[in-house]
């Protein structure tokens, strides 16, 4: 039986600018360093795993325990002129709180705070560079 996706798999950002790709690269490099997280919903830490011409792979690791928490990409592609930018989940871990080893409430994704903090600004970075970009953030639950 097939596991049911998680209600926030889908979260993410597709953009399409006026920028070049290697413009955008940059911006999801300066976004990464500064996106954290917070102390309520956990400080974690977001690397670099891969580069390639067509974007970048990254890692959230959570910042004491240095664990593997969630992996996304941003991938770019120009067409007419205009640049594409997406942003995908790729994996991630979900915790669920128990009581007595009995599963109690829904699965929570781990990093996700950290990852919506890294598509916002991303998003207002190239909207303040490029104010006729057409951006679309895709977040909150998305139903199966």
């Amino acid at each position: 039986m097939a596991k049911k996706p998680h209600k926030l798999s889908k979260n993410g950002l597709r953009l399409q600018t006026d920028l070049t790709p290697a413009e955008l690269l940059e911006i999801c490099t300066l976004a990464a360093v500064e996106s954290k997280g917070d102390l309520w919903n956990g400080r974690q830490k977001i690397e670099k795993t891969g580069s390639g011409t067509a974007g970048d792979a990254y890692l959230i690791k959570d910042a004491l325990v240095r664990s593997k928490l969630l992996t996304f990409t941003a991938a770019t592609s120009v067409k007419e002129a205009r640049t594409t930018l997406d942003i995908d989940l790729t994996w991630f871990v979900t915790k669920q709180s128990k009581y007595l080893m009995i599963p109690v409430g829904a699965k929570k994704m781990v990093a996700h705070h950290t990852f919506m903090q890294f598509v916002n600004k991303v998003a207002n970075t190239v909207q303040a560079a490029d104010p006729k970009a057409s951006i679309t953030i895709r977040s909150g639950p998305v139903a199966a």
